[in-house]
């Protein structure tokens, strides 16, 4: 004769308590009744209901078991944001076009506006930061003498001359 598997059904059904009574022992005297808990009941006195327990005595909480009729849903992590490139946008070729609007009395061009300063950008990515802005590479610093890669204008020598001692 083989074992019957139980199965869910029959387990849920059957009542577990009675095989986890502890054993008969003399009488114990009662445990003082609960005292109110200053942030709100505690234990049995939480639903209201005053149960009397004996020491020692096991209790079995039920069990609820839920089936599930489909596969779990677990909801996709959020997608990381899309990062669009910034457009180009020269600050040397910027800042000149907005000096002759200035002197001219016409508004100002915005930066994402297009124009002669949106087609590069002031210097290359990485580390060294070489010049790539066609005009400012043709520009002499009338103190050092530095074209080309390295370029930059006698002003911004004067004002920030410690990147270049």
């Amino acid at each position: 004769m083989t074992a019957r598997q139980p199965t869910l059904d029959h387990l849920l059904g059957q009542r577990y308590g009675e095989e986890y009574r502890a054993p008969a022992h003399s009488p114990t005297p009662p445990s003082p009744p609960p005292q109110p808990h200053p942030h709100g009941c505690v234990g049995d006195g939480r639903h209201g209901a005053h149960h009397h327990h004996q020491h020692g005595e096991l209790w079995v909480l039920p069990l609820i078991v839920e089936r599930a009729s489909a596969p779990l849903q677990v909801a996709p992590p959020h997608p990381a944001p899309v990062r669009r490139p910034r457009p180009l946008c020269c600050s040397f070729c910027w800042k000149r076009a907005a000096r002759w609007a200035r002197e001219d009395g016409v508004p100002v061009p915005s930066k994402n506006a297009r124009g002669s300063w949106s087609t590069h950008s002031l210097k290359g990515p990485g580390p060294n930061r070489v010049v790539t802005c066609p005009v400012l590479r043709q520009v002499v610093c009338g103190h050092c003498g530095a074209t080309g890669d390295h370029a930059h204008t006698t002003h911004h020598h004067e004002t920030h001359p410690e990147e270049f001692d």
